[in-house]
């Protein structure tokens, strides 16, 4: 009988690994996952390129309520795996793409919520919008559409092509770390969608983000979910575990503890499944019968923030975060933002 691969989260004696988030060591433990009722199986992954092997445990930071992998690969080995694997379509297939339905009902979505939220778009119009980890940018059409002034962060040399030439925004090829500290407060809103997950260093991300804005300025931020129903009971089957591009596992808790801890006001935290999500995250749990995603178990999946992405909008409060360590001197929350 097939019992699921269920992941259960454990506490490991001799268990060395480090959280990315709280950067705690005495806590941290890993992930056993029965498989196929038979046995249980420490959760860890491998993945060769270019002759080279790297290994990493899944695993768990219960402070937090995170899920990493560790250790990181090295990032020579990072930096050619994206080489050979980013990108690839010629132009017109990534336009079809990028216009296609399930391409853009995620952002109608997403700037429905923004509304709901007070955040009305058109406040962005003629102001400084950031994009980082942009692919192939679902968001860059709707931004542009709202008189966004975007620029976009996008290492991947066929991204960024793709960005110039197709959608003529400017790209910086480049590693959040690596951008000049110039430009900490010039962006009035940064979006990240499908990004931060593949951050070897992602409290440095979120850091460097919240410096990149204005004092007011918001992030929009949409992660997959650790605690996806789908994810935790198949995720070998899972399409969001894929070691090496995927890193970082959020939970709620986690990214709320985070955000605030540096310097941002949580102003919305939810979990949604996109509609092509429901397609190939929930594939393996429907087959099997473990879940019909029905109005009434989205409803459940939903009060229990165990959709398949987190989607969090927080508002810049505090100074500058230095890389992601405590934010510098006292909290500015007196200055308005013109977003506001």
């Amino acid at each position: 009988m097939f019992n699921t691969q269920r992941m259960t989260p454990v506490t490991i004696t001799g268990h060395s690994s480090e959280c990315p988030l709280c950067h705690d060591r005495q806590n941290q433990g890993g992930w056993m996952t029965n498989f196929r009722g038979l046995t249980s199986q420490l959760i860890k992954a491998n993945f060769e390129s270019s002759g080279i092997l790297v290994s990493a445990t899944f695993s768990y930071c219960p402070i937090c309520d995170f899920g990493y992998f560790y250790p990181v690969p090295p990032s020579n080995f990072l930096n050619d795996y994206y080489r050979r694997e980013s990108g690839g379509r010629d132009y017109d297939d990534a336009l079809k793409w990028v216009n296609s339905y399930s391409a853009r009902q995620p952002m109608y979505e997403i700037f429905s919520l923004m509304r709901e939220n007070g955040i009305a778009p058109e406040q962005f119009s003629g102001k400084k919008v950031l994009e980082v980890g942009c692919g192939y940018s679902q968001f860059i059409p709707f931004a542009t559409r709202y008189g966004m002034e975007v620029t976009a962060i996008e290492p991947g040399e066929d991204f960024a092509n793709f960005i110039e030439h197709v959608l003529g925004v400017n790209v910086m090829r480049s590693m959040l770390d690596e951008l000049p500290r110039d430009l900490y407060g010039k962006f009035c809103m940064l979006f990240s969608r499908d990004s931060l997950e593949h951050h070897p260093d992602p409290a440095m991300s979120i850091g460097v983000m919240h410096d990149l804005l204005e004092p007011g300025g918001l992030l929009v931020l949409s992660v997959p979910n650790l605690h996806s129903f789908s994810f935790q009971e198949m995720p070998f089957s899972h399409p969001y575990f894929a070691f090496p591009a995927h890193l970082n596992y959020f939970s709620c808790k986690a990214l709320r503890a985070h955000l605030e801890r540096i310097g941002f006001a949580i102003v919305y935290i939810t979990t949604t499944t996109f509609i092509g999500e429901l397609a190939y995250c929930m594939e393996a749990a429907i087959k099997l019968g473990l879940i019909v995603p029905d109005l009434t178990v989205l409803n459940q999946l939903a009060s229990q923030e165990q959709l398949e992405r987190i989607l969090v909008f927080a508002r810049r409060t505090s100074n500058l975060v230095l890389s992601g360590g405590a934010p510098e001197g006292q909290q500015d929350v007196g200055a308005e933002s013109p977003t506001r």
